[in-house]
């Protein structure tokens, strides 16, 4: 084998577990290695690699051996965990296993991402009127720095990131097969149908996928599904250029809803094939995966292994053909989405290992791949190996003897992005777009998912402001300056910045794309031209609305004072009005 092997006496790890000892205080210079671990015995753990270390890499049981966590750990069976701003969030299927004494878990547990200090743990998602948990735990995205969504066997719950209480369901993405008096015993319960999967914040939107629906389109300022990409998907990952990828089930036998109906252990499930999503225009292209695959997900829910660099437009994932051990695989495979060809770049069966669970993981920082990889179910020997983005493997790692049962590599979060200083801006004739996707960067989060928000217009009645598709858009009102503050959110760590306006400009001019007609009389002023309904929005000469509302063609509008000049914005084009 290349590299180094690293092993360590498990008699003295089992003894700073009871002791409460604690080797360091502090998480930024290495990788969290978050592991479902002995399931009937005790709750999940996370261990913390760092790999620059010659003697002593592994630091074991972070949440138990913290003294400020006494009595607390994480969940039963925790599948997923991501850092947003300064904490950590991690997911469990359920909030204690049978095994544990002494310690209490939950669902959901918030830490310091730096110290591992516990803030809040929430045994119970959600409850029917009888009290009984409803919402197993799946998976965590940071939506703004106020909320998040969690998703779980039973829909997706916001989760205030103030108070750290979950605030209600997002509407659409219940289960409703779950009553809390089910049985899943048979592995085809309404447990294993309409999960919700892997989520992902873009800067405009979040993406979520559910087991028999699709991958849900939600707005984060409404928490409302604006659009259900249909099929039967796994897994999800965002890549450098921006676009959106999710495993799809090429078994068109298969892609009758309900989906999860049969076969949930996958048996059913081909996965030979990528779907390409645009996040801004939700358009999609089918990539046929050309050597490999993906396994499905969902049975035993994982987060799946396929993921993506910040530093090259690729992604890369792991397979296994058997569709019976599908959480274990031993081929990984890169697809290079620039040159479209899928290519693979690693084999551990021919050291009779297998990569377990989602398996691998791309550090943001240096792009250095890292794999856990185990023997079977009955061995208790594991290794992570640290790998270049070429699936050359640079070192080896051999933590104490455990059935850790890895579930996810979580890398810390330790940059805040970068932000240029904006130019002053004079808006001269009329509307004007800034592109922002430039002016911010992440050393260790990807670029194009900065979300870019508009925090306050010191003088409204200046300027109309927006961003979408990390495009900002200024409608002059009226002549004036004024300060609009935006701000970079990169993972929950956020950087304001302040744009200058001084607008020349009540933004009305000749517009010669539409052919809309302002026709004037005693009884008010009709609007004709409209082929569908719109928003009017009318300003006076000093930038005071008079007028706002839904139109339609013919439309007379009413109520404005004769003989004067206005400012009309239909769909953000302006138009001179007089009257």
């Amino acid at each position: 084998m290349n590299g180094r092997i690293l092993r360590f006496c498990q008699t003295v790890a089992l003894l700073t577990v009871s002791a409460g000892m604690q080797a360091q205080t502090t998480y930024t210079d290495g990788v969290f290695m978050l592991n479902e671990d002995w399931f009937g015995h005790n709750n999940s753990t996370i261990n913390f690699l760092r790999p620059e270390n010659d003697v002593d890499p592994f630091e074991y049981y972070i949440i138990q051996n913290n003294e400020a966590n006494a009595g607390q750990s994480l969940g039963c069976t925790a599948q997923f965990g991501a850092i947003y701003g300064d904490n950590i969030y991690i997911i469990s299927k359920q909030d204690q296993d049978g095994g544990e004494r002494g310690r209490e878990g939950g669902r959901i547990v918030v830490a310091d991402a730096r110290t591992m200090e516990i803030k809040k743990r929430i045994p119970v998602i959600m409850t029917n009127k009888e009290g009984k948990s409803i919402a197993d735990g799946r998976g965590f995205v940071g939506v703004n720095e106020k909320k998040g969504y969690v998703g779980s066997s039973n829909g997706i719950y916001i989760l205030n990131l103030e108070t750290y209480d979950i605030v209600k369901q997002i509407e659409g993405t219940e289960n409703p097969l779950i009553t809390g008096d089910e049985v899943n015993s048979d592995g085809i319960g309404p447990l294993y149908q309409n999960q919700i999967g892997m989520m992902l914040r873009t800067s405009d939107y979040v993406f979520a996928i559910q087991q028999d629906k699709g991958v849900l389109v939600i707005d984060p300022e409404t928490d409302k599904i604006i659009k259900t990409i249909e099929g039967c998907f796994c897994t999800m990952v965002q890549s450098k250029d921006g676009n959106i990828w999710v495993g799809r089930n090429t078994n068109m036998d298969y892609q009758d809803y309900p989906y999860g109906e049969m076969g949930a252990s996958g048996e059913c499930w081909e996965g030979k094939e990528l779907l390409r999503i645009d996040p801004s225009t939700f358009e999609t292209r089918a990539v046929p995966i050309t050597v490999g695959g993906l396994n499905q997900t969902w049975y035993a829910w994982t987060a799946g292994s396929l993921c993506a660099s910040t530093h090259r437009n690729v992604l890369y994932f792991t397979f296994n053909e058997d569709k019976w051990s599908w959480f274990t695989t031993s081929k990984m495979y890169e697809y290079d989405i620039d040159s479209d060809t899928f290519t693979q770049i690693y084999d551990s069966s021919k050291d009779e290992r297998f990569f377990y669970g989602a398996g691998i993981r791309i550090n943001p920082l240096d792009d250095k791949i890292y794999g856990a990889l185990y023997l079977d179910n009955n061995r208790q020997d594991y290794w992570v190996y640290q790998m270049d983005n070429a699936g050359n493997i640079l070192q080896e790692f051999e933590p104490i003897q455990r059935y850790w049962f890895p579930a996810l590599f979580i890398f810390p979060d330790k940059y805040a992005p970068e932000v240029k200083e904006f130019t002053d801006i004079t808006l001269k004739n009329g509307t004007e777009e800034i592109n922002l996707t430039d002016m911010a960067s992440d050393k260790d989060n990807q670029d194009i998912a900065i979300v870019k928000t508009i925090q306050s217009i010191s003088n409204e009645n200046v300027v109309a402001a927006s961003i979408k598709n990390n495009r900002l858009k200024l409608i002059p009102k009226a002549i004036g300056d004024t300060e609009i503050t935006i701000r970079f959110d990169s993972n929950g760590k956020y950087v304001d910045r302040i744009l200058q306006v001084h607008s020349q400009t009540t933004g009305v001019q000749a517009n010669e794309t539409e052919q809309i007609e302002f026709i004037t009389g005693n009884g008010g002023v009709q609007i004709k031209g409209l082929t569908h309904n719109a928003y009017l929005t009318i300003y006076n000469t000093q930038g005071v609305q008079v007028y706002a509302a839904e139109i339609t063609s013919d439309e007379v509008i009413t109520g404005l004072s004769k003989g004067h000049l206005y400012v009309a914005i239909i769909n953000n084009q302006t138009y001179k009005l007089i009257y």
